[in-house]
């Protein structure tokens, strides 16, 4: 019967494209596409037994890859060694995906005069977000005019389980630490302004090297806090 369904429908669409084909302003292309048979949609595709079994491992395999939870690191450039790092972490553990997401050269007021993050975090849903924001406002003067960008910026976090990471300072800065510590609270924001890392040749950034010190710092860090997501639990923690 099927073989049936498709040699009538077979034959419809030939003739169809015949009939298309006397139409001068038809091209080769689309009277080539009309005579292409067309599966019906309510049409029983019957496979194997072994082709069945594939076809199920195949989609729980995909269901399983996309339940996966994920980690959305974004901010400013200092996440470039952070996301590498996750990465690898993300890559031996398979117990989750890293998404990355940078705005090189930003500051509090590129991001609290914008939604970017707000839409960021719409498009990925993330599990959990690392936002890395505040070096380049080390040395910014009048430290307080960034306040209201940085409650800008936590309103578009609205529901998100975040952490903020303070910059790697590498000299001491004009307040834009404590004010963040304060907005977000100390169990959201790891401060990173004392450690001591090997930098790159801009005398800024760690060394991916020293990033990775950097990632497992925050990890073990993330432990004793309440926000911490399953995931990035240890085990026995």
């Amino acid at each position: 019967m099927y073989k049936f369904l498709a040699y009538g429908s077979l034959l419809g669409c030939l003739w169809l494209a015949a009939c298309q084909s006397k139409n001068p302003s038809q091209t080769t292309a689309e009277v080539a596409l009309l005579a292409m048979p067309m599966q019906p949609k309510d049409t029983l595709i019957i496979m194997k037994p072994t082709s069945r079994l594939s076809a199920h491992k195949d989609s729980v395999a995909a269901r399983s890859k996309a339940k996966k939870p994920i980690l959305l690191i974004t901010g400013d450039s200092m996440g470039d060694g952070l996301y590498l790092a996750f990465l690898k972490k993300a890559k031996q553990s398979q117990r989750y995906t890293v998404k990355y997401a940078p705005w090189y050269g930003s500051s509090t007021a590129w991001w609290g005069k914008s939604d970017t993050l707000a839409k960021l975090i719409k498009y990925h849903q993330p599990t959990f977000l690392v936002f890395t924001l505040g070096t380049n406002e080390l040395f910014v003067p009048n430290i307080k005019s960034r306040q209201k960008f940085v409650d800008k910026i936590l309103t578009q976090m609205d529901t998100s389980k975040y952490i903020w990471v303070g910059p790697p300072n590498w000299k001491e800065d004009t307040g834009i630490n404590t004010m963040i510590a304060t907005s977000v609270g100390q169990r959201r924001f790891f401060e990173s302004k004392d450690m001591k890392f090997d930098r790159r040749k801009d005398g800024a950034h760690p060394t991916f090297k020293a990033s990775e010190y950097w990632a497992d710092s925050i990890e073990n860090w993330l432990q004793k806090q309440p926000i911490c997501p399953v995931f990035l639990k240890k085990e026995g923690q």
